[in-house]
């Protein structure tokens, strides 16, 4: 996560960009729905949703 971050810190990101992190650690990394969620601190629901689409 921090290789995708750049440096940045996760409060510093606006919501689109927690979009996108939230999909590309679903499409990179094996992480289930509730450890992406818990990593991004996002509920399990939004990470589904977001998965999903």
């Amino acid at each position: 996560m921090n290789k995708l971050l750049n440096g940045r810190s996760l409060g510093s990101l606006n919501s689109a960009e927690i979009e996108k992190l939230i999909i590309l650690l679903n499409k990179q990394t094996q992480a289930t729905y509730r450890q992406i969620a818990s990593v991004t601190h996002s509920s399990y629901d939004e990470v589904r949703g977001l998965c999903r689409s």
